[in-house]
This record gives C-alpha cells, sequence and structure tokens, in this order.
C-alpha cells in the first residue's frame, strides 16, 4: 500500500513509550483446521538454525576511546563505540572500532585464548567462553589506527554486563512469549551476530547496520544478475537482508529460524570527486547557477550526500577528513563574498590565500553545508570526495532510475530463489559458525488454497472500521440497515502493524473499540477481533512441485512451521502476480473475545475480502477495506502538504483540520472516489 510506511511511523510514535505495555497476553492461538483443504508443497526463504545444546553465550559491553593531544599539551578522548550518527559517519566509527578491537584481539593474551567472539563494531560483544576477569583493558596505538597527527593511543575495555542479559542456547522457548514485553530477545540477538560472523569479516561484504550485507564485486556465472547504472556514476548492487525469529517449526516446539530476503539497490560512486560525479549528469558546463533548471534537478539528487574535505590540514588522512553533509548549492566561488575580519572576500580569493588553491571552476555553483557554530559555509564542488558507501534514496533517483531498479528486483520466482540462494551463499551467511550454529537448507512447509468466494454484486453501501469516531458511525449505519438488529462480532483490521506494535493493538487500540461499542449502546456487548495485517517483513513462498517453483495461486496460506508458536498467525497469498513474484501479506489475530470461531473462517473472510475491491474484478493482495483505506489516507496526507492545517495557539488541531479537510459528515464520505 501506497503509504504503509507512514502508517508504521505513526503508529510507532502512539503510546510506545509506554513501559506497562507487552504485559497483558494476546489472543489465543488457534488451532488450524487443514481438513477439506487443498494442500500444496510450498518452497520458503527461512533455514532452521540448530544451536549446540547446554552452551554458554556470554555477553560483554564494549567501549573503545581515541585519545587525542590538544594545543596546549593536555588530552582528550572521543568514544567511537557509542555512535549516534548516521550513514557514513557511522559507519566510519564502525569501521574504527573494529580496526581497534582487531589489534587489542592481537594483543591480548586472554583474547588470544577464548572466544570465538563476535562483535558488533559498536557497544556489544559475545563469546562463547568466559574470560578470565569481568573487565579487559587494552591499549593499542600506531598509526594503523588513526593517521592524525595527534593521535595517542585507543583503549578499548570490555565489561561483562549483569546476568539477567547473559543466555544460554537452551533459552530458545523465553525468546517468544503471549505477552510480548516479556519475551527475552537475547538468544535472537546475539545470534543474529553470530550468524553474521562470516560478512562482518569479508572484505567483500559491506554491511549496513547488522543485518542487510550487500557484495562489492561478484561472480556473474553464479549470480545472474545484471549491472545497471544510473546518471553521477551510480551503479546499482546486490545483496541480501537477514533476521532471525522464533517460529513454531516442523514439531510444533518454538524453533529458531534465519530468513533472507534478495536486495537491490543503486550507490553513489565511493570515494570520487564531486566535481566528476556533477560532470556525468547530461548537459552540466563550467558556469551552471545554483537557480539553473539543471541545477534545481541535480540538486536533488546529491542533497544529503556525506563528503570529504580534500583541502586543509586533514585532507591526507583518508577516511578521517573532515565530513560534510550537502544541504544544497549556493553562489559561485567568484560571486559569494563572506566577512573575513572585517572585510568582505570571495570564495575564490580566500582559497587561494588560506590555502593556495586556484579554483579550476569559479564560476561554478558552490556546495551549501553546515560548517561551525552551525553557520552555512560554501565549499568550492572541486574540493569535495564522496564518502563510500553511500546507497541511493528514492528521492535520490531520477524516474528512468527507479524503473531500472523495479525491473531489476521484479524477478520471477525461479530466478529470485536462485539468486537469492547464490547470494546467501557467497555473502556467507549459509554457513555453519564454529560447529555452534548449523544453517540448514531453506524450509519446504504444506499450505493449502481456499475456495475462491461467491461475490453477488449490489448496494453503494461502503463501511471502513476506523478508531473510536468512525466506529460509531459505522455502528449507527450498520443498524439502521439490518432492521435494527444487535451486532454479534466486529472484525478490525490494521495495517502496517509490526510484531512490535501488538502490545500497542491488543492493550490501547481494544479498549478504543470497546468504549465506541459501549458508547454506542451500553447493551449491546459483541465479539471483537484485531488483525494485524503487514507486508512490512522479509518472507518470500513459492509453490513447489515436480516442476520447481513458481507463484503462489490466489487464495494459498500458509499457517504452520514459519508461524508464531504462541498467537494465530499466517500468511495469505490473494493477488495474481503479473510480474516478478508476488509477496505474501502476514496476518495474525492479536485481541480476540470469539472463542468459538475456528482460525479457517478468518482465513477464509481475510482472503474472501481481497476479492471486494469492486473497480477491479481479480482479487487484489490485501483486503480490499485496507487496501481502499491505504488509498484514501495517501490522498488525506498528500491533500495535508497542498492545503495548510488548522493551528490552534501554535499547535497543531487535529479536529479543527480533520474537519476541514476530511470527509467525514460530508457527501464524500459515502461516495467512491478513489478509483
Amino acid at each position: 500500500m501506497a503509504n504503509v510506511n507512514d502508517v508504521a511511523g505513526r503508529l510507532e510514535a502512539v503510546n510506545l513509550n509506554n513501559e506497562n505495555l507487552g504485559h497483558v497476553p494476546l489472543a489465543a492461538k488457534k488451532q488450524s483446521l487443514p481438513a477439506g483443504r487443498t494442500p500444496v508443497q510450498i518452497a520458503t526463504n527461512f533455514r532452521k538454525l540448530t544451536v549446540e545444546k547446554n552452551k554458554p553465550i556470554f555477553k560483554y559491553s564494549v567501549e573503545i576511546n581515541f585519545y587525542y593531544k590538544k594545543a596546549d599539551g593536555t588530552e582528550h578522548s572521543k568514544e567511537k563505540s557509542n555512535s549516534v550518527a548516521k550513514g557514513p559517519e557511522h559507519e566510519r566509527n564502525k569501521d574504527c572500532c573494529s580496526l581497534v578491537y582487531r589489534k587489542a584481539a592481537q594483543k591480548s593474551p586472554e583474547l588470544q585464548k577464548g572466544g570465538p567472539f563476535y562483535y558488533d563494531r559498536q557497544k556489544c560483544l559475545y563469546s562463547l567462553t568466559r574470560l578470565k576477569n569481568d573487565t579487559l583493558t587494552v591499549t593499542v596505538t600506531g598509526q594503523d589506527i588513526s593517521a592524525n597527527p595527534s593521535f595517542l593511543r585507543a583503549e578499548m575495555k570490555l565489561t561483562k554486563v549483569a546476568e539477567s542479559f547473559q543466555t544460554t542456547s537452551n533459552d530458545v522457548a523465553k525468546s517468544i512469549n503471549v505477552c510480548p514485553a516479556e519475551a527475552d530477545k537475547t538468544i535472537l540477538e546475539a545470534l543474529s551476530l553470530i550468524v553474521s560472523g562470516t560478512p562482518l569479516d569479508d572484505p567483500n561484504v559491506l554491511t549496513l547496520g547488522n543485518c542487510v550485507h550487500y557484495l562489492y564485486e561478484y561472480d556473474p556465472a553464479t549470480i545472474d544478475i545484471p549491472v545497471v547504472g544510473g546518471e553521477g556514476l551510480k551503479v546499482s548492487a546486490i545483496g541480501t537482508s537477514k533476521s532471525i525469529k522464533t517460529l513454531e517449526g516442523k514439531d510444533k516446539t518454538p524453533t529458531l529460524y534465519m530468513a533472507t530476503e534478495l536486495k537491490t539497490t543503486l550507490f553513489h560512486p565511493d570515494n570520487e570527486e564531486l566535481i566528476k560525479v556533477l560532470k556525468a549528469y547530461r548537459g552540466f558546463n563550467e558556469n551552471m547557477k545554483p537557480n539553473s533548471t539543471w541545477s534545481i534537478s541535480v540538486k536533488n539528487c546529491v542533497v544529503g550526500l556525506s563528503c570529504y574535505l580534500n583541502y586543509g590540514r586533514f585532507k591526507d588522512l583518508g577516511n578521517e577528513r573532515v565530513m560534510i553533509k550537502i544541504k544544497g548549492f549556493g553562489l559561485s566561488a567568484s560571486e559569494q563574498k563572506f566577512d573575513q575580519n572585517g572585510r568582505l572576500v570571495t570564495v575564490l580569493q580566500y582559497f587561494k590565500d588560506k590555502y593556495g588553491i586556484t579554483l579550476q571552476y569559479p564560476k561554478l555553483f558552490t556546495i551549501l553545508a553546515r560548517g561551525r557554530d552551525e553557520q552555512t559555509q560554501n565549499i568550492p564542488v572541486e574540493c569535495l570526495v564522496l564518502c563510500p558507501s553511500q546507497p541511493v534514496r528514492t528521492e535520490q533517483m531520477s524516474k528512468d532510475e527507479q524503473a531500472k531498479l523495479i525491473k531489476l528486483a521484479s524477478a520471477w520466482p525461479k530466478d529470485r530463489q536462485q539468486r537469492t540462494n547464490a547470494v546467501v551463499a557467497t555473502v556467507g551467511l549459509g554457513k555453519d559458525r564454529q560447529g555452534f550454529v548449523k544453517v540448514s537448507e531453506p524450509e519446504t512447509v504444506t499450505g493449502y488454497v481456499l475456495d475462491k468466494p461467491n461475490i453477488k454484486f449490489g448496494g453503494n453501501q461502503v463501511y471502513g472500521p476506523i478508531i473510536k469516531t468512525v466506529i460509531e458511525r459505522c455502528l449507527r449505519e450498520k443498524r439502521k440497515n439490518n432492521g435494527g438488529l444487535l451486532l454479534n462480532n466486529i472484525i478490525v483490521y490494521f495495517s502496517g502493524v509490526t510484531e512490535g506494535q501488538y502490545a500497542l493493538v491488543n492493550e490501547v487500540y481494544s479498549k478504543q473499540v470497546k468504549d465506541a461499542c459501549t458508547a454506542f449502546d451500553p447493551a449491546n456487548r459483541p465479539h471483537l477481533t484485531l488483525i494485524a495485517a503487514s507486508k512490512l517483513h522479509n518472507t518470500r513462498l513459492y509453490k513447489k512441485d515436480q516442476r520447481g517453483v513458481s507463484n503462489l495461486e490466489p487464495g494459498t496460506i500458509v499457517d504452520e512451521t514459519i508461524v508464531n508458536p504462541v498467537i494465530s498467525e499466517w500468511y495469505g497469498s490473494s493477488a495474481v502476480a503479473r510480474q516478478g513474484t508476488n509477496k505474501a501479506a502476514k496476518y495474525a489475530i492479536v485481541f480476540n473475545t470469539d472463542k468459538a470461531t475456528t482460525l479457517d473462517k478468518y482465513q477464509k473472510l481475510t482472503n474472501d475480502l481481497c476479492y471486494d475491491h469492486q473497480i477491479v474484478y481479480h482479487p487484489v493482495s490485501y483486503p480490499a477495506p485496507l487496501y481502499v483505506a491505504g488509498s484514501y489516507s495517501n490522498r488525506g496526507a498528500q491533500l495535508l502538504a497542498q492545503r495548510r492545517d488548522i493551528d490552534v495557539n501554535g499547535e497543531f488541531d487535529f479536529e479543527a483540520t480533520n474537519a476541514a479537510l476530511g470527509v467525514l459528515d460530508k457527501k464524500l464520505f459515502s461516495t467512491r472516489y478513489n478509483a
């Protein structure tokens, strides 16, 4: 859906800081009833992880400080292991920590004897053996750690964390709980780092965060994915994401699985001069003004990029050079003036006087960046070099580049499965880890194909269950249209809800629905079912038969093995894939008071609703009410962006803005206008 990320973000912001959430049980798991349904074999992208039993995993906090000598002879330190930066600066801090850790491991006898160790390049280290002492400090020096002339030493301190944060390989069952806040995820965090050990050690693999691994180079004979490029020397890269989950398993006991999903994206060129990047855009000339049509277009492609300063006293320090972020384009170096000790000088003259640099492009716009004291500074384009490992964001891509990337990612099931497995093997995620973790081949599970619904068209009533106010409106309309009969069941679907937000739906939103029902009619107490629906996951499912793999048939569901072991969860594939591989939606019954209704009834209702779009006559990937709600929500966001919101006393007034721009109490409320 067009605005799923926005919806998820808004959900994340609501009441998630309430530490009391998550201690109320979610809806009890309902038994799957496969009798009478057509079974089908389904290949997945889940690999079972088998860990050695009775193996303790020790967790240590890491603190890495770099010490420098100040001009007055005193020392000052900077911690690199607690980075709050983002993008290239954060990756640089992680690289610094990795260098220190590797050299410390070579120097320390205790680190040489123990292990194996798994370090996340920031604050956390896991070990399969306990260090002799609970605290260990190692000091390293040398230009291989830092080429900065004022650098003195780096110090790494390991401290064993509290026992409550330690774990063992037997704690898998503790990582899942019907009360979300009471699940102990330590084993999952440890294993996520442990299985990433090979990619983190491979210089041919770029790891963003700790869960997405991209290949710098690969063999086209092994991985059949073409390389595509874009303007500004952009080039595509392939990789895989990874997540560790506790699922139901074949034998219905909590089982560890690793999900891997193919990733394709464009990257900006590494360590390339910015002037060469701009020259690679069609239409460039050396006299380009900041407000020209070309500049306005290209600015969108480079704003937000991080660059090194290629001048000044740190210009020869490699990745320790001063880093800035592009904010926009300014006047040329020959035009832009600023006050220097009481006199106006141009950027052109300043660089000549201070650095001895004669600019080659004095009439080209300059780059705006944030300087000291938060002041904007103008930097000549030729004095900047792009920092490495910068993915191209969507807003930095042209429509043609987006189309190329979509085409690259839209592989048919057979190709996608083959490419995913090849990338996982090349990156190293499919390898066993020191005998402690065994990684199996992708799991095959049994799914079922539901019958297609019988659809009767007629009427123009459209109901959308929305919290509180609109639910009351829908209840009134429903009561009016069914002759005043009391309601027995209310089912509410929530779109874009992640597992971390289940407690919010279960404890906060369920109460709002109850309050709406009570306010409407205190005597009417219908059963309530709240279902979380999402496509924000990295699960891929393929129909498997003697001919290989293909897209799932519409109506295919999977509700065993790779689902949550303590709540009712299933994957449903309803849409027909016109190109590429379809992605099943994931559904979870988070709140439920109707103990009599079986799981298959909810599965059939959900699948039937996917056929009720009415504008198109083939099934869509989501239940139609959610699909339509997503379209309306996207329209509302665009409308709000074009029209001013209403503020009262300087604060956003939700009710007044909604009354002015929304459709409630207006003729559009009962009109389908999003076709």
